[in-house]
């Protein structure tokens, strides 16, 4: 599943289309999980965080990113959830985009509705970088710093393309 929602018409890269629209099993049956909860949402916003509530995310990976899907609505979920979500996640969901890209797509969206003691704890994870153990073997040791850099390079900018304010330290 490349998304948990359906990604909509104005996202889609050059030349392609929504990310799943080959797939079958998981992933139309998630987003249709997703739309309904987001049509729940816009009819009876108290149904859908009870809803959103239920999601097993201790448990599943799916739900996790259900949830953070949902959670870039500031009506769904508040900014302390968030952030404790945010500030729990393992290293491979805080630094793997491409398999999460919905805490990725969460911390950038609501970077601004967390306290500054949140954000200066998360932009500190960014700046040091994803672990040595998650770089991928067939990059040269002699690469890994600038592998490295470029990933926090990245996230920093991600959180600036959405609005986000970083400290002197995380915009230098």
């Amino acid at each position: 599943i490349h998304r948990a929602y359906f990604v909509p018409p104005d996202q889609y890269p050059d030349g392609g289309g929504e990310p799943d629209r080959h797939s079958e099993g998981f992933a139309p049956s998630t987003k249709l999980m997703f739309a309904v909860m987001e049509r729940l949402s816009s009819l009876d916003l108290q149904a859908a965080r009870r809803v959103i509530d239920n999601w097993d995310r201790e448990g599943w990976t799916l739900y996790r990113r259900l949830w953070a899907a949902a959670a870039r609505n500031p009506a769904l979920v508040d900014s302390g959830e968030v952030a404790a979500f945010l500030i729990e996640l393992s290293d491979r969901e805080f630094w793997w985009a491409s398999a999460y890209p919905e805490f990725a797509e969460l911390r950038a969206l609501r970077w601004a509705t967390l306290s500054t003691d949140d954000q200066n704890c998360i932009e500190q994870r960014i700046l040091r970088g994803e672990p040595a153990k998650l770089i991928p073997s067939r990059i040269e040791k002699s690469d890994r710093a600038g592998y490295r850099d470029h990933h926090v390079f990245v996230e920093l900018r991600r959180i600036q393309a959405a609005g986000g304010n970083l400290t002197d330290k995380g915009q230098k």
